[in-house]
């Protein structure tokens, strides 16, 4: 028996178990018979991903999942008739090698069900985000300033991670995100904050991710930050400075749980010399927080000596 003279039932359920763009439209070209079927298939489709990377072994997709692994060109034009119900799309650099940017932005513009989209590359000419209305998750490579047509979406936007910024251009845009409950920040750069925020500020923010490069003499500000977020719950803050601020009283009452990721362990004796931190290890009495240092794994117990110390 050929494979094409399976019942569609079990047709169905082989379609089902891939997961690789770059198969499902291979097949998706085969006749008119597969192509209705991947449909079928490819409804069910939630999560356009960029895969793991190649030295990791790859996750075991769900049906609703799917990812590209290669750079290969695939044709993109019927990228929006696949996945009509995408809720999550991660547009990776290679993406872009592999299909062309009008397909991805006539993906963007048909579908109105997305919810979040991770862009990795940036075109300002004819960005995707000026066509999703209803975005509640953004991830971006911002290039220092937040693009406008995220900011124009800011109200709905409920989680935002940004690469390559800093928490100075994040507080002159932050008006922009009255509504956010998780922020990620990550620079890479080696340039100072001079933080200074004028009262409390998001104050629906309760998960904050910081990962600052601010070397030597400069003073890490994500202390400062977090103090202006009084609603604030969970915060992981990596550590890579030997000057901490904090800025003022302990105003950490909502705070339950704290990482913090120490590249050396001299970064984290200059962060427990600071009396104000210390206060928040001691006086939060729900607080839990652990630290990592060079991925040894340090818990509350553990630390509660060197905080009364």
């Amino acid at each position: 028996m050929f494979l094409n003279e399976l019942p569609e039932e079990c047709l169905l359920i082989i379609f089902g178990l891939i997961n690789e763009l770059d198969d499902l439209v291979s097949c998706y070209k085969v006749c008119s018979k597969w192509s209705r079927l991947i449909e079928e298939r490819t409804r069910k489709v939630k999560y356009l991903l960029g895969d793991w990377p190649d030295e990791e072994p790859s996750p075991s997709y769900p049906l609703n999942h799917v990812y590209y692994r290669t750079e290969e060109p695939i044709d993109g034009t019927c990228l929006s008739t696949l996945f009509p119900n995408l809720i999550v799309a991660e547009f990776l650099g290679k993406l872009c090698k592999k299909v062309d940017h009008e397909d991805i932005v006539t993906l963007v513009k048909k579908i109105k069900s997305f919810k979040g989209i991770i862009d990795h590359f940036y075109n300002r000419d004819e960005s995707v985000f000026q066509y999703c209305d209803d975005l509640e998750m953004v991830s971006t490579d911002c290039v220092w300033d937040i693009e406008s047509f995220i900011k124009k979406k800011g109200a709905g936007i409920k989680q935002l991670q940004l690469r390559n910024s800093t928490l100075d251009s994040f507080i002159n845009d932050v008006k922009y995100f009255p509504n956010l409950e998780r922020l990620f920040i990550c620079d890479y750069e080696e340039f100072p904050d001079g933080l200074e925020p004028d009262g409390a500020i998001l104050s629906r923010l309760k998960i904050v991710e910081l990962s600052l490069n601010n070397y030597c003499s400069h003073n890490h500000q994500g202390f400062k930050f977090m103090n202006s977020c009084r609603n604030l719950q969970s915060a992981h803050i990596r550590l890579e400075c030997n000057h901490i601020s904090v800025g003022g009283q302990l105003k950490h009452e909502s705070l339950r749980d704290l990482v913090l990721e120490c590249v050396s362990i001299c970064f984290m004796y200059f962060f427990f010399q600071n009396q104000t931190v210390r206060d928040i290890m001691t006086k939060v009495s729900k607080l839990n927080y652990s630290i990592l240092i060079n991925n040894l794994y340090m818990q509350h117990n553990t630390l509660c000596s060197w905080t009364h110390d």
